[in-house]
């Protein structure tokens, strides 16, 4: 051991600090330490747990959330609207005058659609009563009633339309039961024989 040299370096007095020289350190700000948290996988529950009931709470508030949210809006849009009047009067006047001529726009379309509403109804009115007059002078001539080809026309599609479901429904044979087995006739389910059992 007494070869070995030992090697002492020279320390100055600049190589020192005092705590009175330190520079204080200031603790990290929260969004900081939530990224480093995140960083060393430390995973911060109570973050969660505020997110969760946050959710929650606005879940179940969220009608009244709302409703305050378009009052609020409502009442700034009109204080907006307020001072700006204030300042212009004719954008008042403007605006009173737009409002005036859509209302008489939709009074002119409304008033138009009875209008042709009303046309409607009478033209209606005056064909039923054309129905009418024709119905009499078919009874005067001995035609009947009404026009019956219309109902024979209507009685032969039934028929028709009939004798094809009634074609769908032959498809099968007459002794084709759905509940009584397979197509094969003996092929199917049989159950197994009972045999008494010989025990004993």
């Amino acid at each position: 051991m007494e070869d070995e040299e030992a090697y002492v370096e020279s320390v100055t007095e600049n190589d020192y600090v005092t705590l009175d020289e330190a520079e204080p350190t200031t603790p990290p700000s929260l969004p900081s330490q939530i990224l480093l948290t995140f960083k060393e996988g430390q995973f911060p529950w109570y973050v969660v747990f505020v997110a969760v009931l946050a959710f929650v709470i606005y879940q179940r508030f969220k009608d009244l959330f709302d409703a305050k949210w378009a009052r609020w809006q409502r009442e700034l849009q009109e204080r907006h609207e307020q001072a700006q009047l204030k300042k212009n009067p004719d954008l008042f006047r403007a605006k009173m005058e737009a409002m005036e001529a859509a209302r008489r726009r939709m009074q002119d379309k409304y008033d138009q659609e009875s209008r042709e509403a009303v046309a409607k109804m009478k033209e209606r009115e005056e064909e039923k009563r054309q129905q009418q007059i024709q119905d009499w002078e078919n009874l005067q001539q001995g035609k009947g009633y009404r026009n019956k080809v219309k109902v024979a026309e209507a009685e032969f599609s039934d028929g028709v339309n009939r004798s094809s479901q009634a074609k769908k429904k032959s498809a099968f044979r007459p002794e084709y039961n759905p509940l009584m087995g397979g197509a094969g006739g003996s092929s199917g389910y049989r159950p197994s024989r009972r045999r008494a059992n010989a025990g004993g």
